[in-house]
């Protein structure tokens, strides 16, 4: 079944524009409410993904939170320097490493986590109950597709910046 057709595509009726916007829109209300705390919204999911799951290696982790593994680096080095969690090798393969939450890790995310359930019950106030579960089924089963989507297709090759382009046509008619 075709959702959308060329000839009268909207953007602002998009599924990916509206999820793109309600990420952005969330993230700017997080770090308002985390200026307060010792941890940045980054963080904060760390934490909780390591809550609910540790040890992980990085790119299970990175792949729970969405970071590319650049960030996610910045995050676990600022999080191992506060002590809220531990990298460790593994001990069936000591050149692999693994995260783990510390107690305090775990204190520090259960208390903030306070902070998001109150400001997610304050945007959600408006909503029914069974209006946030069909969102939030509705939503799962996108992620369910979309990470399905991601593993069938063949990767995407890099694409050449304009400059690249201009350097590889010019070697090529030398």
């Amino acid at each position: 079944m075709n959702h959308y057709s060329i000839r009268d595509f909207d953007p602002s009726l998009s599924v990916g524009f509206l999820v793109k916007r309600c990420a952005s829109l969330l993230s700017t209300v997080g770090e308002a409410a985390f200026e307060s705390q010792p941890l940045s919204v980054a963080g904060f999911m760390v934490l909780m993904s390591l809550r609910k799951e540790s040890p992980m290696s990085p790119s299970e982790l990175s792949t729970k939170t969405g970071y590319d593994m650049g960030g996610l680096t910045r995050v676990v080095d600022a999080l191992e320097q506060a002590g809220l969690v531990k990298r460790e090798r593994r001990l069936d393969d000591r050149r692999s490493v693994q995260i783990a939450i510390t107690s305090p890790g775990i204190r520090q995310a259960e208390q903030s986590l306070a902070t998001i359930v109150d400001q997610l019950n304050q945007i959600l106030e408006p909503f029914s109950k069974r209006e946030v579960g069909a969102l939030v089924s509705s939503l799962q089963r996108l992620v369910e597709r979309l990470q399905e989507f991601v593993e069938t297709r063949p990767r995407a090759q890099p694409r050449l910046t304009p400059s690249k382009r201009v350097r590889a046509s010019t070697r090529s008619t030398r």
